[in-house]
């Protein structure tokens, strides 16, 4: 379970399609979203992640500079309680806040870095992030001085 925030940068909307979205694993495999169906199915409790996520997470709105408006991510959702999403719009003034899940691989995520990929016509991202965060290296400098963020 990943929270996330999206939004668009540029002039125009950008459409990012639920098969979209991956998630490249330590040794290169790509792992597609969970669908709505198998996340209600293998999960025991999905309501439950819901829930703790929302009293444990983030606000993470602060880190999106300019939206003026927040919508759901919906490309999950807890059981009976909302419709999911196939995709989402997003724009420069829109942010897209939500959850991704992802079956982890063997049935576990092991320890290392990751990336995140949206990748479509209008849109190629690969954000990297580490299991357990306090694996991730430290922030550093390049060859230029410039701080780099990982």
């Amino acid at each position: 379970m990943l929270q996330v925030g999206v939004m668009g940068m540029g002039n125009k909307p950008i459409q990012i399609d639920r098969e979209d979205i991956a998630l490249v694993v330590p040794g290169g495999t790509r792992i597609n979203l969970a669908t709505q169906k198998a996340l209600q199915e293998e999960a025991a409790d999905v309501r439950r992640y819901f829930q703790e996520a929302s009293i444990v997470q983030d606000p993470i709105e602060g880190y999106f500079v300019g939206s003026e408006r927040v919508q759901r991510l919906g490309f999950f959702a807890p059981p009976t309680t909302r419709i999911t999403y196939e995709q989402v719009t997003v724009d420069p003034s829109t942010l897209a806040l939500g959850y991704l899940f992802f079956r982890a691989p063997a049935d576990t995520f092991a320890e290392g870095r990751y990336t995140l990929e949206i990748f479509n016509k209008e849109v190629d991202v690969k954000l990297p992030l580490y299991l357990p965060a306090s694996k991730a290296p430290k922030l550093g400098k390049d060859k230029d001085g410039k701080t780099i963020p990982w």
